[in-house]
Parts: C-alpha cells; structure tokens; sequence
C-alpha cells in the first residue's frame, strides 16, 4: 500500500511539473514574439523643412526698401517717386539695379547687411553707387511726358505742313484754345479755307510758345497725352 501510494505522489509531482513547465514555454514564447509596432510619427521631408525655412526667410527686396526709406530721407523727391512706385515696377527696378550692381561686382546685401570687413569709405560709396542709379531712373521717369512733349513739337516743328502733324498741331490747337493761350476762333476763320485755317493754326502755336512758355508746355504734355482709359487715374 505504501509503495501504490509513493508511486502515486511521484506521478503526480511529474504531472505538476509538466503542466508548470509548458506554460513556462509558452509564456517565453509569447513573450518573444513581436508586437504590432506602431506606426512612426511621420516627420517633415527634408523637402518640406526646407521650403518652409525659406518662407521664413527675410525678402531682399523688402530689405531694400527699408534701407532707402531711411537712407533716401534727405532726397525726398527720390524717396517719394519711391514709394508711389507700383509694385510690379518696383520689382523689376529692383532687379535691374541688382544686375547693374552685379555688373560692378557689388552685392545689394552690402548696403543693408555690409559684411565685417567692408570699410565706412567702401559702404559710402557703394550707397553713392546705388543712390545715382536711382536718381537716374527717377529723373527719367519724371521727364518722361516732357521728353515725349519735346519729340513731338520738334517733329511738328521740321514738317508743320505734313498731314500727320496737321493733326498734332489741332489737338495742340484745341488745348491752347481751352487754357485761353490763344484768341477764339472767329467766324471767318471758320469759314476760311483749309491752307488758311492752317496757317492760321501754326502762328498761334508759334506766338503762344513764345508768350506763355510754362502754360505751352503744359498744353504741350496734354495734346500728347494719350487718352486716358476708363477708370484709369489721370497722370500728373
């Protein structure tokens, strides 16, 4: 009896470690098998990154602008043509001088950002440089209707009998006649023939350019003046 006894704890001790070892296995295994990972957190492509740390980047034209606004001060009509400048022009003022500069082995940069060893002397007269382009411009585009005005009574002036200058010289004729820089037009002038309208019309012009100089060449600007298109501000 004993021994059936001893025989049956045996068995049943091999039993108990048995059971203990397969779930010691099966936990080891479970234990070494991977998870589903997690998706990464998905970060920014180089790509991305680059392109949004140049957005943040300063625009150099808008460097530019800042430096004429306080460097130009004592030019104020330079500095005002400036800033009335529409922005398309602007722009593409401001890449032609970068060109110009460019030319002269100047960087704008130098004039707003000037590196460490660039000189007083040197930065002076690279704002020297940059101020006469400017000026240039300026000037031009300020002259620019009286230039056009000049060209057009030069050229009446050498031909006043040519037809396409007949027709100047009527619309000249017509804004000396509302300023008041010539005498009305009388009946028999009007009933005059073509050949003495015209000659007529030439020694008007011819005496108000004499006798009224500014007020001719503001009559001058408007007879070449295009005309104005519908909603488009007149030009000063």
């Amino acid at each position: 009896m004993n021994t059936y006894l001893s025989t049956l704890v045996i068995i049943g001790l091999l039993l108990t470690l048995t059971v203990l070892l397969w779930k010691g296995g099966r936990g080891q295994r479970a234990e070494a098998s991977p998870q589903a990972a997690k998706p990464a957190p998905r970060s920014a492509s180089p790509g991305r990154r680059r392109w949004f740390s140049l957005r943040r980047q300063p625009d150099p034209q808008q460097k530019f602008r800042l430096w004429a606004s306080q460097t130009l001060v004592g030019l104020p009509e330079l500095s005002d043509w400036l800033v009335q400048l529409p922005a398309a022009e602007h722009t593409r003022l401001y890449n032609d001088l970068a060109q110009f500069c460019e030319g002269l082995g100047i960087e704008l940069a130098w004039l707003y950002a000037p590196p460490p060893t660039l000189s007083q002397a040197l930065q002076r007269r690279l704002q020297q440089v940059v101020t006469s382009y400017l000026q240039a411009h300026c000037y031009g585009a300020l002259a620019h209707d009286d230039i056009l005005a000049f060209r057009a009574y030069s050229a009446y002036c050498r031909k006043p009998s040519d037809a396409q200058q007949q027709a100047f010289a009527q619309k000249l004729f017509d804004q000396l006649l509302s300023q008041g820089l010539t005498p009305p037009v009388t009946a028999e002038l009007v009933m005059a023939k073509a050949q003495a309208r015209q000659r007529y019309i030439v020694k008007a012009i011819a005496q108000a350019a004499e006798q009224h100089p500014d007020a001719f060449v503001a009559a001058l600007r408007s007879a070449v003046r295009p005309p104005a298109v519908a909603g488009e501000a007149p030009s000063q």
